[in-house]
This record gives C-alpha cells, sequence and structure tokens, in this order.
C-alpha cells in the first residue's frame, strides 16, 4: 500500500502530465498543428522527469522495506551441521576437517 504522501505526489505528477494539451488550446486562438502540439507535449513531459524519477525511486524504497518486513517475519531455515568426521558436502570423499573445514577457519591461508 502506498504512503499517503506518495499517493499525493503521484496524483499531482498525473495532473501535471495531462495539463499541457488544455493549456495549449487555451492559450492559442487559432488552431495548432498536431506536430506543434507534439512537441509541446515532449517538452512539458521533459520537465516532469526528474520529479517523475523521485517518486519512482521512492516508490522502490518503500517496496524495499515492505519487502524486508516481510522477510523479517518469516522464519529462517533450519541447517544441519555438519560433524568434523563426517563426509564433505562438496564431494571429495574426505572428511569435512580435512576438506573444507580448513577453509572456514579464520586463519587459513592458501
Amino acid at each position: 500500500m502506498l504512503t499517503p504522501s506518495l499517493r499525493n505526489k503521484l496524483d499531482t505528477l498525473f495532473t501535471q502530465i495531462d495539463a499541457p494539451a488544455g493549456h495549449l488550446k487555451d492559450d492559442y486562438d487559432r488552431e495548432i498543428s498536431e506536430e506543434e502540439l507534439e512537441q509541446h507535449l515532449y517538452a512539458h513531459l521533459i520537465t516532469l522527469l526528474p520529479e517523475a524519477v523521485k517518486i519512482i525511486q521512492e516508490f522502490g524504497e518503500q517496496m524495499g522495506q515492505r519487502r524486508k518486513a516481510e522477510l523479517a517475519k518469516s522464519r529462517p531455515i533450519p541447517t544441519k551441521k555438519i560433524g568434523r568426521n563426517e563426509p564433505c558436502p562438496c564431494g571429495s570423499d574426505k572428511k569435512h576437517k580435512k576438506c573444507c573445514a580448513l577453509t572456514e577457519q579464520d586463519n587459513y591461508l592458501h
């Protein structure tokens, strides 16, 4: 769900996007060509682009926060601890303590 401030920003942006066609018709006493109208609309949309990007970023941040909250609610997946004398899960046919357990140590040097 969108926050009220973000919803308000989106509504304002959509109003600004719809506004130029009406203003162009009101500003000119003469008929304007479709090409001229298209150029004015593109110019208007370009001026709105930075604000649209900010709104999209804010929306993305809100969705990211919502996703983090959902993940925090979910339970962690239990993992099975590998014993030192069990076969290594990498498939090397060595004991875990002689294979990957060495690389898990803090002081391990290659």
